[in-house]
């Protein structure tokens, strides 16, 4: 019994296992202001622009700048401690939110969870890409995708279910603190978990590095390797930001378009959005696995890129849909179809930057693309809609229009992006792929 115990802890689907309740803990802290934006307004008395801080530049800013430090200490040093401290951090940082009293406060705190998130995709896919060879790491990673979606999804279903429940007060009494706003104690209720999963990081062990691949040749510096091959690397990474952005921008207004174009209270649009992103998220992220793990599969030297060619249609079909929606049903298909493309595409994309990427830059290659969608996607990408719904459209009612905007140039954009770089990216993924054997013994 020992010994199948210990086996079971040193497999990499037991680290898939615990990553994926990360994930989710991590989603469910990071998404859900979205949900208590007309809550959070009238209890601080701030501004639109200001809620747009909030949910983007205050957490992808501080997010962005920890991620490249973060990125090479997950190349140099234990990765598994790492995430125990990134969890710790960001678990109490969004407690702390529920003790804000002013829009600096706010701002700090979720800086401070952004600045503990940082820790999760550099550490976490640089332990997957040691233990899963590369045919088999679109599966790994799209579980964790999965973490991503339900903590997503959830945060708007409790986010829902505590509104509802607490309607009639907006808020409860409790024993020590006194009475709390409901917006409040959803925080509290979103960051406690984490000391659940610390404990089963607390099981996992550090892989050896490098142990599922053929890496040589490489150069030894990060933004070395990038200027030798900036020809892939300068469309790649812009085009890999794409994919999460429309799922990010789109997901951050909803539930704010429902509460303003269709009168919603703010717990059924947290339910009925979380019910739409638990769907098409969750179907997203294992249609991307599989279908990027049977792409490379076939041997075919461009990978998991055709994918991403026609990825983005349903996004751009998702758009429309949200521009021209009348009622909530049609808003409510085209963010379905806006969110399935997300996953999908951000299935594929970690996989796919590293089958061009040695073992020993992986870290930092993950941490620079969440700087770019962290720092553009939910930053520059939530205050585009904001500014063009304030400042050219000049109505809160048409923030549908200010996300279709946004989302659509971003899903024709990111297929052309690949296409540029295509045939630099099949010379660069031939040369780190070819000597790895799928009878490896990664997992």
């Amino acid at each position: 019994m020992e010994k199948q115990t210990r086996s079971l802890l040193s497999s990499g689907w037991f680290l898939i296992f615990v990553l994926f309740w990360a994930a989710l803990l991590a989603y469910l802290d990071r998404g859900i202001v979205a949900v208590l934006i007309p809550d959070l307004r009238q209890s601080l008395g701030i501004s639109e622009v200001q809620v747009s801080l909030i949910q983007g530049i205050s957490f992808s800013l501080f997010f962005a700048l920890a991620g490249l430090p973060i990125g090479w200490l997950a190349d140099h040093y234990n990765r598994r401690n790492m995430l125990i401290i990134g969890i710790g951090a960001w678990s109490i940082m969004t407690i702390s939110c529920g003790f804000a009293q002013t829009f600096w406060q706010l701002f700090i705190t979720r800086a401070g969870v952004g600045i503990g998130e940082a820790v999760l995709a550099p550490a976490a896919y640089s332990m997957i890409s040691d233990l899963f060879i590369p045919a088999r790491r679109g599966k790994a990673m799209a579980t964790i995708s999965m973490g991503y979606s339900i903590g997503g999804a959830g945060s708007a279903i409790i986010a829902g279910l505590v509104m509802n429940a607490l309607g009639g007060t907006k808020g409860i009494s409790l024993p020590i603190i006194g009475f709390m706003e409901s917006w409040r104690l959803i925080f509290v209720i979103a960051g406690a978990p984490g000391i659940v999963v610390i404990a089963l990081m607390l099981t996992l062990r550090e892989p050896a590095r490098g142990s599922s691949d053929q890496a040589k040749g490489a150069a030894d510096g990060f933004l070395s390797f990038l200027v030798q091959h900036w020809r892939v690397f300068l469309p790649l990474y812009p085009a890999l930001l794409c994919a999460p952005l429309v799922g990010l921008v789109s997901s951050n207004w909803a539930a704010v378009i429902l509460i303003r174009n269709f009168g919603f209270t703010a717990g059924n649009a947290g339910l009925a959005l979380g019910m739409v992103l638990l769907i098409s998220n969750l179907g997203g992220s294992f249609a991307g696995g599989v279908i990027g793990d049977w792409l490379v599969g076939r041997g075919r030297p461009s990978g998991r890129l055709p994918l991403f060619y026609v990825g983005t249609l349903p996004a751009i079909a998702g758009g429309l849909c949200i521009a021209t929606a009348q009622s909530y049903s049609l808003f409510l298909l085209g963010q379905a179809l806006v969110t399935v493309t997300a996953p999908v595409l951000s299935a594929a994309a970690y996989p796919a930057l590293h089958e061009v990427m040695p073992a020993h830059l992986r870290g930092r290659s993950v941490a620079l693309h969440a700087l770019n969608m962290n720092l553009l996607g939910i930053g520059v990408g939530t205050m585009a809609v904001a500014m063009l719904t304030q400042y050219v459209f000049r109505d809160e009612r048409m923030v549908h229009h200010s996300v279709a905007v946004v989302v659509l140039i971003a899903a024709v954009v990111a297929p052309i992006l690949i296409l540029l770089q295509r045939r630099g990216y099949e010379a660069l993924r031939i040369r780190f792929t070819t000597n790895v054997s799928p009878n490896s013994p990664a997992t």
